[in-house]
């Protein structure tokens, strides 16, 4: 996980561990030896960085359960191709990890699966059962670096859903910004700009809104 070509991985990061319940002093477990960027993205968070010890199959299900009763409030792993080691889960791990996180249910779990399809390894995760979980994977190392694209998946309240929603409201026929760069601490949202919008579009509008808010009918329909 080397250089710009995962920036947009560490972006995705960024968002999960922003949004989503955590405040400056709560601490995040994260691997050690670890990627020198989730250092330092928990520490301009103002979050608190507790070490999980890995060897060769990930990290070590002792250091995690140590983490956890230490009171930490979320934890950041790579599944493979864990940078610098090189770990990656195997079939004993991930069911012992799942194992310790089942004790802490409410912890939000973030997996960096960076290199994707060429890690070498098949995937594994230890977000089955999560209340709150994201799994962030990379195409950057195997379809090429300038594609800056990762694919983020996670709970429904973890995941942000305002892309979905103003792909939802452009299919509809109407344009609305995304509300990240309006808020800091406050949940999804998009801006809808309605000086020129004519009274008789109004109820047009928020029918189609109300839609986008509705996966399930999104994916019926689709």
């Amino acid at each position: 996980m080397d250089g710009v070509e995962e920036r947009h991985s560490i972006h995705a990061l960024h968002a999960q561990i922003r949004d989503h319940h955590l405040r400056p002093g709560d601490r995040v477990a994260v691997e050690d030896p670890g990627y020198v960027a989730v250092f330092d993205l928990v520490a301009a968070l103002g979050l608190v960085a507790e070490p999980v010890a890995v060897d060769d199959a990930g990290p070590r299900p002792e250091a995690l359960a140590r983490a956890l009763g230490a009171g930490v409030e979320a934890f950041v792993l790579t599944p493979r191709a864990q940078n610098p080691t090189g770990a990656a889960l195997d079939a004993g791990r991930a069911p012992e990890l799942r194992a310790v996180l089942r004790r802490h249910p409410a912890t939000l779990v973030v997996e960096d699966d960076h290199a994707g399809p060429v890690a070498g390894v098949s995937p594994l995760s230890v977000c089955h059962g999560r209340e709150r979980w994201a799994v962030v994977r990379s195409v950057s190392k195997s379809l090429g670096p300038d594609l800056r694209l990762a694919i983020l998946t996670g709970d429904a309240t973890t995941v942000l859903e305002e892309a979905a929603t103003i792909a939802a409201l452009a299919d509809a026929g109407w344009a609305v910004r995304a509300g990240e760069r309006y808020r800091l601490e406050t949940g999804p949202a998009v801006r809808i700009t309605v000086a020129g919008l004519e009274p008789r579009d109004a109820d047009r509008l928020a029918a189609a809104l109300a839609r986008s808010l509705r996966p399930e009918r999104r994916r019926a329909s689709a």
